[in-house]
């Protein structure tokens, strides 16, 4: 599966997970993606939750290709790609998979970095101490 073209001029998407036969696919064109640079810390949180919860391996496959491969500039960038993100106090919520779990992350949009602080079922994010 090739992440941003059809014509597969471009390297095939890498996959987070070791073990995944199946690659989720984009709805991204290469026309958006700006750059591959973007560094995302850590993946260790998304493979540890995936190991957790298996319906989230997917949609969180999905969230970290276009994170790593998409420079946004300002949250308006980011908000056009994930209608859902939102804007708690310094950090941006992604709801991930229909609205069942969580990912709340620290994007420095200068530095073209990602600090993943937490991935959450939608329970766990209600209580609100990942606040603390």
């Amino acid at each position: 599966m090739y992440a941003c073209c059809e014509r597969r001029t471009c390297k095939p998407s890498a996959s987070i997970w070791p073990d995944s036969r199946r690659r989720p696919s984009l709805a991204i064109s290469h026309y958006e993606i700006y750059s591959k640079f973007v560094h995302v810390i850590t993946r260790k949180r998304l493979r540890e939750f995936a190991a957790r919860h298996r319906e989230a391996a997917e949609p969180l496959g999905v969230w970290y290709a276009i994170m790593s491969k998409t420079d946004f500039g300002s949250f308006a960038e980011l908000k056009r790609v994930f209608r859902s993100a939102d804007k708690v106090r310094k950090f941006t919520v992604f709801d991930i998979g229909g609205n069942k779990f969580r990912l709340i992350a620290a994007v420095h949009y200068n530095r073209k970095k990602v600090y993943i602080r937490h991935v959450l079922t939608h329970t766990e994010y209600d209580s609100d101490k990942w606040k603390e």
